[in-house]
């Protein structure tokens, strides 16, 4: 989808505030009415109601922008499709489960079950086929930024350099700024990680003193490992991985624009289209990084194993040392042992998941040039709130209009898309996105009563003057 047709669709979702005036569409106004409706109804329910009206006006303004935020949230999301890699997955074993299941069964109601799992691997390949729109879309508008393209027309040769020269560096400034945000999620995560990991090993330091020497002895040379493979969590360490996943995607942006020519070119040189289509359902981009993703999980997960086993022929060097502590202690100092050690687990295979799995899908659409085009699904929203200010018919109303819902609209809509920077999924963000709108109008509310207390105290010491 161009960036035109994005401004325009964006265009008509962020006028439900006046629709009368700004004629806002059904098709905007619809949805978000009935957002609204259902936030009522459930805000009702838990808080107690007012008889204050400027209160419930208040409150009224609140919903109704977090509902707003909400359903341009869902537009944005849909002029920029990034559908979950985990929805996908899940969609797609699930089909495969099922397809296990009912292969040799014959009966009437297998059958049906083994449609419908034909019904979920078809929608994760369409789903997987749409994310290729979305970094098509990027990586063009990106070359637009930063490339120069050769051409032999002068007046093209100069308005491309003039384009290149201004939209470049902002291009490569907010990447680097989004991609430095998701790193310190990564960081932040192995943080956690290692607070607990002493924590974890504070307390075997502490219980290893009830056992024999001999069994002390193996826990010390078990505890060495251990410490040794400590720089795992150290942040030079993790910036030397996250480094190595740039470097495996230094080809990406070439790689996908080949396959886009590619694909198009399939429509000519294939006569049968249908199979042209049904060859291709998959996210290029990620088909294309599957093999190093695949290597680094692993990597990952070998490190993981280390501490704490495979769950099979494995279990790790905190298993091992459990297993000569654990007869040696109480029923309580066994329990807080293994608190510690499953609270390290948790923590540890978060991380791992983070880095591995978010963080190198995160870089990926950064590569191919996604934080831009985020960002100006929120500068249009800032331009396109002048829109709803200038419906206002004096100054003090476009003031007003400014705090209660403009400004919490946009703010709504910048705490969803930075939130997607810190590796969180575009549904919590939207959400967030929401609820940040919505307070943040009740306290534009606040200043805005505070405002027009203000203006008309002056009035009335200028009509005693």
């Amino acid at each position: 989808m161009s960036v035109e047709s994005a401004h325009n669709l964006k265009y008509h979702s962020i006028v439900p505030f006046k629709a009368q005036s700004l004629n806002a569409s059904d098709l905007i106004n619809k949805p978000i009415d009935k957002v609204e409706t259902i936030v009522t109804n459930t805000v009702d329910t838990f808080t107690p109601k007012t008889q204050d009206e400027e209160i419930k006006k208040s409150h009224k303004t609140a919903i109704r922008v977090g509902s707003t935020v909400l359903v341009i949230g869902g537009l944005v999301a849909l002029l920029n499709p990034k559908f979950s890699s985990k929805l996908i997955e899940k969609l797609k074993t699930t089909s495969a489960k099922i397809g296990t299941k009912t292969e040799t069964s014959k009966t009437l109601s297998d059958k049906i079950y083994k449609k419908f799992g034909n019904s979920l691997q078809k929608t994760a390949n369409f789903l997987d086929f749409v994310n290729n729109f979305n970094s098509a879309k990027d990586s063009l508008f990106k070359r637009l930024c930063t490339k120069k393209t050769k051409s032999e027309n002068k007046i093209w040769q100069k308005a491309d350099s003039i384009i290149v020269g201004i939209l470049k560096k902002p291009h490569e400034t907010i990447t680097k700024l989004f991609d430095n945000l998701s790193k310190q999620t990564v960081y932040k995560k192995y943080n956690k990680v290692q607070s607990r990991f002493n924590i974890l090993n504070e307390s075997i330091e502490k219980y290893k003193n009830k056992l024999p020497e001999q069994d002390k002895e193996k826990v010390d040379k078990l505890l060495k490992q251990i410490y040794e493979n400590q720089n795992y969590f150290l942040p030079s360490s993790i910036q030397a991985r996250l480094k190595g996943q740039e470097n495996v995607m230094s080809d990406l942006e070439v790689k996908v624009l080949n396959k886009i020519e590619s694909y198009l070119k399939g429509f000519h040189n294939n006569p049968n289209k249908k199979e042209h289509i049904s060859k291709n359902l998959n996210f290029w981009a990620k088909e294309i990084l599957k093999p190093q993703k695949a290597e680094l999980e692993k990597q990952g997960l070998k490190q993981v194993e280390i501490f704490l086993g495979n769950g099979k022929n494995s279990q790790g060097l905190y298993g091992e040392i459990f297993d000569i502590l654990s007869p040696k202690l109480t029923q309580e100092e066994n329990s807080v042992l293994k608190e510690y050690l499953n609270k390290f687990s948790k923590r540890l295979q978060s991380a791992n998941k983070t880095e591995y799995v978010e963080y190198f899908d995160k870089k990926r659409d950064l590569t191919l040039g996604s934080a831009p085009t985020d960002i100006l699904s929120v500068i249009f929203g800032l331009g396109l709130s002048g829109i709803v200010i200038s419906t206002a018919d004096n100054k003090n109303e476009r003031v007003s209009k400014t705090l209660t819902v403009a400004f919490p609209a946009i703010a709504g809509l910048g705490v969803s898309t930075a939130l997607t920077a810190f590796l969180y999924s575009g549904i919590k963000g939207m959400l967030c996105g929401s609820i940040a709108s919505g307070g943040l109008s009740l306290v534009g509310n606040t200043v805005n009563k505070a405002f027009l207390k203000h203006i008309e105290n002056n009035n009335k010491e200028q009509q005693h003057v």
